[in-house]
């Protein structure tokens, strides 16, 4: 009797701890993205219409990744029951993380497009990238993926999440078509990234009007773009994860790393907004410690000198 009242306190407990965790890591990660998308207006200086567009909206669509975990999961977990509120709903939350998954991922993809052609040409950007391009990038970045899910739910459960691994379990079809999705979307990206790499190992290379200042520029920028390439490596490698852990495991990073690899680039990529946030975080701790008054009142002066060429992130 004994030993079967361990297994179930034991089993309560790890339910409750990863419970928790959906919730606490939900709130924290929908925190952290609403305050990157305060300070994108501030840093509107340094950072091209075209860029800030995109970015809010990976990073909102971020937050409804994470809105559609954060409050399901661990109710599913409390209740005992594999869905959320109404069973006619059981889909629901799987679906919403899915799509959104997919609309960040393209969303990047027109980020790296833009990035990359920038390298080539500011006039092609200046000239391609008007408002309203952008936007119909957006629209196609979230249309498609709905309608990706869709189809795909006529075929097979999405995402559905099991008590039993206490992770959202995938069908086979569900992993080989977000493969073939990404695979796809991650090529027509390199092609660009090919594209600029050329550009900058030429002008690197066997440019004779290079001067030192123009070529440290240019191996700054060839850094760059090697370091976004790196990242969307990473981000594409997240959104597809082979089944190397633990369901629960699996599960947990497939959610969230995904939901917050687009706001720590953005933290670890650019020098501005690395500034405000740290302010926003130094900000808040120095509230709760009751130092509210101790210089931290006026927001940070970013001294970094505005560019002549500035029409990505940068990292250096």
């Amino acid at each position: 009797m004994y030993f079967e009242d361990a297994l179930w306190m034991e089993d309560t407990f790890w339910k409750n701890a990863i419970g928790t965790s959906y919730l606490t890591m939900g709130l924290c990660g929908i925190s952290m993205n609403l305050m990157i998308v305060s300070i994108i207006p501030e840093i509107g200086e340094f950072l091209s219409r075209p860029l800030a567009l995109l970015a809010s909206c990976q990073l909102f669509i971020s937050i409804v990744q994470l809105t559609a975990v954060f409050i399901p999961v661990p109710y599913m977990i409390a209740t005992n029951k594999p869905y959320f509120l109404n069973e006619i709903i059981i889909n629901f939350p799987g679906s919403i993380l899915l799509t959104m998954q997919l609309a960040s991922l393209l969303v990047q993809f027109f980020s790296t497009v833009y990035r990359n052609l920038s390298v080539l040409s500011e006039n092609i950007c200046e000239k391609l990238f008007h408002d309203w391009v952008v936007y119909l990038m957006l629209a196609i970045s979230i249309s498609y993926p709905i309608y990706h899910a869709a189809s795909l739910s006529i075929e097979t459960t999405i995402h559905r999440f099991s008590l039993e691994t206490l992770g959202f379990s995938r069908s086979e079809i569900e992993i080989i078509s977000v493969i073939t999705f990404v695979a796809v979307v991650a090529l027509f990206a390199l092609m660009f990234y090919i594209l600029a790499f050329s550009d900058l190992i030429y002008r690197t290379l066997f440019d004779p009007d290079d001067g030192d200042d123009k070529e440290s520029s240019t191996c700054s920028e060839l850094a760059t773009t090697l370091a976004f390439l790196v990242s969307d490596v990473i981000y594409s490698f997240l959104i597809c994860l082979p089944r190397i852990f633990d369901p629960w495991l699996q599960s947990f990073v497939n959610v969230f790393a995904v939901a917050l690899w687009p706001s720590v680039t953005l933290i670890s990529y650019d020098l501005h907004v690395q500034a405000a946030f740290a302010f926003r975080v130094r900000g808040m701790f120095q509230s709760c410690g009751g130092g509210g008054g101790s210089g931290y009142s006026n927001p940070p002066i970013i001294r970094a000198k505005k560019r002549k060429r500035e029409p990505r992130l940068r990292i250096l």
